[in-house]
């Protein structure tokens, strides 16, 4: 690349990749460490799609275990090719800015403050975190987070009713609905792998939570929901016109939204004046998917670089289309989860077409939603013989030849048991924000 590829201009938006893992699965204690990392392959994927996109080096800031593994593994042996293979090109630049324990919550933050050193640190000494966004910058900030994800309690009440739901849980069913939660008894966090650093700074960031039912959880490798709230009051009281977008890509990452929700935090912090989006991959209750919302949102951001669509689309037309492009993409989940509630009377005969059917339907609504008039559609062709020539009924597979299943309660109801991508806004005008202005085009002859 030449030196306009790696360096940005002042317009240039700024993109942070953070690939976490637990501090039991891939933290300080080597020999217990899993064979494969969750987020690191991801974040390579997505750095290499900014870069061929023509996004600037400088502009983008990694936080991932990329030496920190490598140096663990045997040299050409699975998973490392693999991992060399997806990391290539961040790896041939420099590798992650920040890597081995650097990659923890106090770095995020620093990170997003423009935050060189902690208070405490002797100013003499070098920059603690030398590749930060400036305070200054007015440009957006984009910062995508693919880790493990989960909540601990906050109230002895909310622990004795987590332990009432597992108990009346039902065995038979693939996968229990979960019971709601409620944000003021619960903090949502996403796992990084090391303990944030120095202890003073990671004292300030636990300050304002509650940690005392953190149970097995420990709350200094996590980068709260919480945390997350009080560095954007600090950013946007700096800087309160800077657009912020944010991809949550863990289980229960729906919780990280909860803030955004509450009517009294809104008033408190003033977010009807932020202009912050945040996404969530799964929701607050829900695991997510591998992959889930992170891929399909690098796709669609690759695609207005590289000029896919004509049209200067708005912030809100590409979460929307990478929404869409979930749920086709990962319909499979929701179609197997139908299949456990409602299933046809003709099931395995030659002529049986019910998966194929509700592959196509349960993901061909607007923007990526199921049909549900085809679905009703569908189920009436069945009963009345138009679809296959004599009456075919829906049953519940726990109640064979029972009463018929209603198909679109049915699928409703599946939709319970499945993750989905949700987002929540700041100000109202920031989905309506042109990409164009939060992420300027650049000519593809930077190769």
């Amino acid at each position: 690349d030449d030196a306009e590829s790696s360096a940005g201009g002042p317009d240039e938006a700024y993109h942070v990749l953070v690939g976490g893992d637990g501090y039991d699965s891939q933290g300080p204690n080597v020999e217990s460490r899993d064979l494969l990392h969750t987020s690191l392959t991801f974040v390579g994927e997505a750095y290499n799609q900014l870069r061929e996109a023509g996004v600037p080096r400088d502009k983008i800031i990694t936080i991932v275990q990329l030496n920190d593994y490598l140096d663990r593994l045997p040299p050409a042996q699975y998973p490392r090719e693999m991992v060399e293979n997806r990391c290539a090109r961040l790896i041939a630049e420099g590798g992650a800015d920040y890597d081995h324990e650097q990659v923890n919550a106090a770095t995020v933050v620093a990170v997003l403050q423009g935050m060189t050193r902690h208070h405490t640190d002797n100013p003499r000494t070098r920059a603690r975190w030398p590749k930060v966004i400036p305070r200054s910058a007015g440009t957006a900030v984009f910062l995508s987070v693919y880790s493990h994800g989960d909540s601990h309690p906050t109230s002895i009440a909310a622990v004795a009713r987590a332990a009432a739901a597992r108990r009346q849980s039902h065995s038979y069913l693939p996968v229990r609905v979960p019971e709601s939660m409620d944000s003021r008894e619960h903090e949502w966090f996403a796992h990084l792998p090391y303990p944030a650093q120095p202890p003073a700074f990671a004292e300030e960031l636990l300050e304002p939570i509650s940690t005392e039912f953190a149970q097995h959880h420990r709350p200094r490798c996590l980068l709260y929901a919480s945390q997350l709230k009080m560095c954007f009051s600090e950013l946007f009281a700096t800087a309160p016109k800077r657009p912020i977008v944010v991809l949550c890509n863990f289980c229960r990452s729906g919780g990280m939204l909860s803030f955004m929700r509450n009517p009294v935090a809104r008033r408190a912090f003033g977010l009807d004046d932020w202009p912050l989006v945040l996404m969530a991959s799964s929701q607050p209750e829900h695991d997510a998917l591998v992959g889930g919302l992170w891929t399909a949102w690098f796709e669609q951001l690759e695609s207005w670089f590289l000029g896919h669509s004509g049209k200067d689309l708005e912030l809100g037309d590409l979460i929307s289309a990478a929404r869409t492009s979930y749920f086709r993409k990962n319909v499979y989940e929701l179609k197997d989860h139908v299949g456990t509630l409602a299933y046809v009377s003709n099931v395995e005969e030659d002529d049986e077409t019910y998966p194929a059917d509700l592959f196509h339907l349960c993901c061909g609504g607007k923007d990526g939603e199921p049909d549900w008039d085809g679905l009703a559609h569908l189920q009436a062709s069945y009963a009345d013989g138009t679809r296959y020539g004599r009456k075919v009924l829906i049953w519940d597979p726990h109640d064979w030849g029972g009463r018929p299943v209603d198909l679109v309660k049915a699928v409703r109801e599946a939709r319970r048991r499945v993750a989905i991508p949700d987002h929540a806004v700041g100000s109202d005008g920031t989905l309506r924000i042109k990409l164009s202005k939060l992420l300027p085009r650049r000519s593809q002859d930077h190769e």
